[in-house]
């Protein structure tokens, strides 16, 4: 089968071989399909796919301009070696530019790398997966307003003749709840695809995109009066509901908003993202102190929600609250394979001083992070590897340092 990758992500990042053992035997007759989430993901679904014989073939439409330019094989390298998941530097130069299209072996499946433009030709079934966080990347790119991405989106690949049923819409967990609205739009599209060729677009989708556009523009004050007057229009429509209270929260009405947010995430889990992100708009303000109450308020009602205890433990750690940041941190059900967790965990014993501990959640920070097979550590991460680094010179630890050999290539 060919799978149509529509987004920013590869889906090829590595499963060792022990958790593919896991999977097949959870695929397998009587087996626990519920527990295939502890192993399969966004980031590594494809992977998955190719390595059980199901993908034999993968076309990736990414949401960037590179394919444009007359560079763009080496435009599309250098996004695959800086962004993607860790691929072999000698599978990254096999690729070749060919009609606009970039094409080879990564992860040992045959993978096409191009836009939506690019006009495809299917002998075979296909699986479309659409994920929500290409829109806001795609329409920078193309200089439009999300509706408008949305819809030169889908007059692109009107060529596709994909049929509704094989098209799976993701969303992310850490996609913006102000980009919420999206599945919506979107789903709506693919049950009514003549609804996308009509020159007035349904009004309330209208109404999401100017609200999206004020508040992702910073007019938060403009945003919430005209969130306002439209809630009493669309008294019923979630994604309004909760891009209002977003407004309010960055407003005087901090405390009511929390209080809305938390009541319409009992309903909408779009809502509980909205909290965390009211949190990183009150934290990025400069305002930490703030925001802790709108990430502590997202743990309390989503405890899985590993964005929400991350948000809070860096809000901690950034006040110097190391111990409270560190037990926010242990008391997550990812552990103990959540990478980004454990190298905060292992900054907090750092700056307190307890070098042994430290070094032990560096240590398992870099052996989940193996696990998981490679990707583009953020500069928090590789801040963890340093110290680390520097902690295996001072006790002259040469096997330790042996651990970080090729870690920074990644």
């Amino acid at each position: 089968m060919t799978a149509i990758n529509v987004g920013p992500k590869d889906g090829l990042a590595f499963i060792p071989p022990e958790k593919m053992k896991l999977i097949r035997d959870a695929l397998g007759r009587g087996g626990n399909r519920s527990g295939l989430k502890a192993f399969v993901n966004g980031d590594n679904y494809l992977f998955a796919g190719s390595q059980l014989g199901i993908v034999k073939r993968i076309i990736w439409i990414i949401p960037f301009r590179y394919l444009d330019f007359v560079d763009a094989e080496e435009r599309v390298k250098y996004f695959l070696r800086n962004e993607a998941s860790h691929f072999p530097a000698g599978e990254i130069d096999s690729l070749k530019f060919d009609n606009g299209t970039v094409s080879g072996k990564l992860a040992g499946v045959g993978i096409q790398i191009c836009g939506p433009s690019r006009k495809l030709h299917l002998n075979d079934s296909a699986l479309v997966n659409l994920d929500m966080s290409f829109f806001p990347l795609y329409a920078v790119q193309k200089r439009m307003n999300k509706l408008g991405a949305i819809r030169d989106f889908f007059d692109s690949i009107a060529s596709w003749r994909i049929m509704a049923g094989s098209v799976h819409v993701i969303s992310p967990p850490d996609l913006d709840s102000i980009y919420g609205y999206f599945p919506d739009i979107v789903k709506t599209i693919l049950s009514e695809p003549s609804l996308i060729h009509t020159n007035s677009p349904q009004p309330v989708w209208v109404v999401r995109d100017q609200a999206e556009n004020m508040l992702s523009g910073g007019g938060i004050k403009e945003a919430f009066e005209f969130l306002t007057a439209q809630t009493k229009a669309y008294t019923d429509d979630p994604y309004l509901a909760v891009m209002r209270e977003i407004a309010r929260s960055q407003l005087a009405g901090k405390a009511p908003a929390l209080d809305n947010l938390s009541r319409l995430c009992k309903k909408q889990a779009i809502a509980c993202r909205g909290i965390v992100d009211a949190g990183v708009m009150r934290y990025r303000s400069g305002d930490v102190v703030g925001s802790l109450e709108f990430f502590r308020k997202a743990v309390e009602l989503e405890p899985g929600m590993h964005e929400a205890r991350l948000e809070l433990a860096v809000a901690l750690y950034d006040l110097g609250r190391y111990e409270e940041a560190s037990r926010v941190l242990a008391a997550s059900p990812d552990l103990p394979g959540w990478v980004a967790g454990l190298f905060l965990m292992g900054d907090c014993a750092y700056k307190l001083k307890r070098e042994d501990t430290a070094i032990s959640q560096y240590e398992e920070a870099v052996a989940a992070y193996k696990a998981a097979g490679g990707y583009r550590l953020d500069p928090r991460e590789q801040a963890g590897l340093e110290r680390l680094r520097k902690l295996y010179e001072k006790e002259k630890n040469a096997k330790g340092l042996k651990l970080l050999d090729g870690l920074y290539d990644y």
